[in-house]
């Protein structure tokens, strides 16, 4: 990443996040890794490659190039796992942007016809495996993927994985810049009973998560998500039309605050002027001020009291981490690890004291 890359990055006001900014000779690494995933019976080929593909696309995007990989999850039904990595576009130390995009594919385990069915809870531990394996891509040179500030997007089942993800990463001291789960459905956890044998980690926000977003329904057609204690948990009562289905319009909506367009499409489903004009409030601006605003990316303050369904609903800086007092003050709204190795106690938020710009070494 080159130096005025880097300087993009010191846009946000005040606080400078990275998970841990690391050098190479020529290059400096200090970008997010944006990882999107699927739930049940998905894979990365529809919704989460047209996600992945608008990314880069997005307005306020810091660069004109980027790395996107695809990482594939799978197992021999024996308790053995394996991973594969595939990357597309500019390896990282030649982007000026330094983000990476990651398309996390374990459709082998996530159930559906001709599939196994593994709990989300062994999925995180080959997952997290691999994200903080220093030599688990050579592209980075050494480096781990959890080395960058992390962005972990899951739907339906996915927003189960990403959680455990978290709480993984969390027990190796790694901090998690953002969480966002989108109709997060465990399987057999967090009071849904669904017809598998197969029981899910619960949804948590745990005390390494900076930020978590939630956006959710319950329509009461299943499947449908759930609202997460201790998020910013935005609860979507409009979605009509897209997917014909509000699960899956969730992870439309969420596309809408990347793509702008109108119609704009994720590759199976599109948004139309009546879906950009009915699935935002007021506040969130026809989707260009909502979801993905929030981001690293997107740079929004994630600090702001704004409610923006109204009076009486969840504040966008309830997503906070408020365990410690990062900004947002001091209510405990994490759940607190079980254990933590501590072997890897990551940076997470750098404050600028004055002006003046942060010089590369």
């Amino acid at each position: 990443m080159t130096t005025s890359g880097t300087l993009r990055r010191l846009r946000h006001v005040c606080a400078f996040v990275a998970a841990c900014c690391f050098f190479i000779p020529g290059y400096i690494f200090a970008s997010e890794v944006t990882i999107i995933t699927h739930g049940y019976d998905g894979n990365v080929n529809g919704w989460i490659s047209g996600m992945a593909g608008r990314t880069p696309l997005y307005s306020r995007f810091p660069g004109t190039n980027f790395t996107t990989y695809t990482i594939t999850l799978t197992t021999d039904g024996n308790n053995n796992y394996f991973y594969q990595w595939q990357r597309t576009n500019s390896a990282p130390a030649t982007t000026d942007s330094g983000e990476i995009i990651v398309k996390l594919d374990w459709s082998q385990m996530a159930g559906g016809s001709g599939t196994y069915n593994i709990s989300t809870i062994d999925v995180a531990t080959i997952a997290s495996y691999v994200l903080l394996q220093t030599n688990a891509i050579t592209d980075l040179g050494g480096h781990a993927l959890a080395e960058f500030p992390v962005h972990l997007i899951g739907h339906s089942r996915g927003g189960s994985l990403v959680s455990e993800i978290s709480h993984r990463l969390a027990t190796n001291g790694v901090w998690v810049d953002h969480l966002t789960t989108l109709d997060p459905h465990p399987l057999n956890n967090d009071g849904f009973f669904d017809p598998l044998t197969v029981t899910d980690a619960s949804v948590k926000k745990f005390a390494n998560v900076l930020f978590h977003d939630n956006y959710w329904e319950d329509s009461n057609f299943y499947p449908y998500g759930e609202t997460v204690a201790g998020s910013y948990s935005r609860y979507l009562t409009s979605l009509s039309g897209g997917y014909s289905s509000a699960h899956s319009d969730v992870h439309l909506w969420y596309h809408g605050t990347i793509d702008w367009r109108v119609p704009a499409g994720d590759t199976e489903a599109s948004i139309t002027s009546t879906e950009r004009n009915s699935w935002w409030v007021a506040y969130e601006q026809k989707g260009t001020n909502a979801g993905f605003e929030y981001s690293l990316i997107g740079g929004s303050n994630r600090l702001s009291s704004n409610q923006p369904l109204g009076p009486g609903t969840p504040a966008i800086r309830d997503g906070y981490n408020q365990r410690w007092d990062l900004g947002a003050g001091n209510v405990n709204n994490r759940t607190a690890l079980g254990t933590n190795n501590g072997t890897w106690a990551s940076l997470i938020k750098f404050n600028r004291l004055d002006a003046n710009p942060v010089v590369q070494g």
